[in-house]
């Protein structure tokens, strides 16, 4: 955080510096203004400022100002907006230079939303109660939706990973919904929910987006995963998914897709259907300790030739 102290006065704000120190409402507040930026309606100038007065909770004052003050304000906003472009870095296109978002965070910030009198519920933060068959259809549907930036094609990830609540029997509330409020996810569900969703604003579906490949991201390249008290290195299961070594996390982190469809192919889990239902988190977890083993038969095979 950035603490910002208004001079003259006994206040202090604090400036978040990245998407993960932003609050939901923030973060709302940041997909909306990105949205109109990226169709233009903004140029990124106006993004900056806007989202400053949005992080500093400010408002345009009614107050007349002189024109040393309405200067000497406008260069203060114009100098805290600088610290919007931590935010992004550029990156070059072919001739085209686009500015790529730092997605530095793993906790969801659109954890639900009303719509049309029905509450959506969205996965825990960094995905931890995604099943297998959810992650393989909202990788599809991510990866579809980076192609043709098809508004239909980000309904359908929305529709997957957020669903209602379970019904309130006593089965599910004395389990806690088990570990997943949200109802079962079914593949044949998606097209329906998505038609539902069709005109839900379109910064909370992008706010849905980027924080799924916030999550993807940090699945494929996270070196320091605390698990039991044990920090695991994760990086090491999707090491040679990319095709070549430009390739960005976001595109290795697609490639996780090869890598799991061998492990439902073993029936550590049973059958496709109940591997299908197993925790995405799980299946990571034993695909990292089956790593590990052949790691430590490797080097056993190895000690025994140096002897």
């Amino acid at each position: 955080m950035h603490l910002i102290e208004i001079q003259n006065t006994n206040t202090k704000i604090d400036f978040p510096e990245h998407l993960g120190e932003y609050t939901n409402q923030q973060y709302l507040d940041f997909c909306e203004l990105l949205t109109q930026f990226q169709a233009d309606v903004i140029s990124y100038e106006e993004f900056r400022i806007k989202l400053t007065y949005k992080l500093m909770n400010m408002v345009h004052s009614k107050k007349k100002l002189s024109e040393e003050e309405a200067e000497t304000r406008n260069e203060n906003i114009y100098r805290l907006s600088l610290f919007i472009d931590a935010l992004f870095a550029d990156k070059k296109v072919g001739n085209k230079i686009f500015k790529s978002i730092d997605l530095s965070f793993v906790d969801n910030k659109i954890p639900q939303f009303e719509y049309n009198n029905v509450i959506y519920y969205g996965p825990e933060d960094a995905l931890l109660n995604i099943t297998f068959d959810e992650i393989l259809a909202a990788i599809e549907y991510f990866n579809i939706y980076n192609k043709t930036l098809a508004v239909e094609d980000l309904n359908k990830l929305v529709a997957t990973l957020y669903r209602p609540k379970k019904q309130d029997t006593e089965t599910n509330i004395l389990t806690n919904y088990e570990g997943d409020i949200r109802q079962e996810f079914y593949s044949t569900n998606i097209d329906l929910r998505a038609k539902k969703l069709e005109n839900l604003p379109l910064h909370i579906k992008i706010g849905i987006k980027l924080f799924f490949e916030a999550c993807i991201n940090f699945i494929a390249t996270a070196k320091n995963v605390t698990v039991q008290g044990n920090d695991i290195d994760l990086s090491v299961l999707f090491q040679g998914t990319a095709s070549n070594k430009n390739e960005t996390s976001k595109e290795k982190g697609i490639g996780m897709l090869s890598v799991l469809f061998s492990l439902s192919e073993t029936h550590v889990f049973g059958n496709k259907k109940e591997t299908g239902k197993e925790r995405y988190w799980t299946i990571l977890l034993k695909l990292y300790q089956n790593h590990i083993d052949v790691e430590q038969q490797k080097q056993k095979i190895k000690d025994a030739k140096s002897k």
